[in-house]
């Protein structure tokens, strides 16, 4: 049941993607850097972090804020699935 929802983030946050920074066209490399290609600047990086945080129900802090954890698709996917990790090992489940 778990990777059934690891899929649905996967296609939320590619939805999002293609939404809100491609403006409908579907050609992202998701390991490409967001902000050295262009695709996502400062405000798109706001509206990331607060997406992120409503439709999953997780908390980013301030020091989560770094390229490692944001800076490209699949490294948002891999922070996203931990960050939900980390709320189901303390039991308190939002979805």
């Amino acid at each position: 049941m778990r990777n059934e929802f690891l899929v649905t983030e996967k296609e939320q946050l590619q939805s999002f993607s293609i939404e809100n920074w491609l403006l409908g066209e579907e050609d992202l490399d998701s390991s490409e850097s967001l902000f050295d290609s262009g695709v996502l600047d400062s405000t798109g990086f706001t509206e990331l972090v607060g997406f992120l945080e409503t439709r999953f129900g997780i908390n980013i802090p301030n020091e989560d804020l770094v390229p490692e954890n944001l800076g490209s698709v699949t490294s948002i996917e891999d922070f996203v699935a931990r960050k939900l990790e980390e709320v189901v090992s303390r039991g308190s489940v939002v979805l």
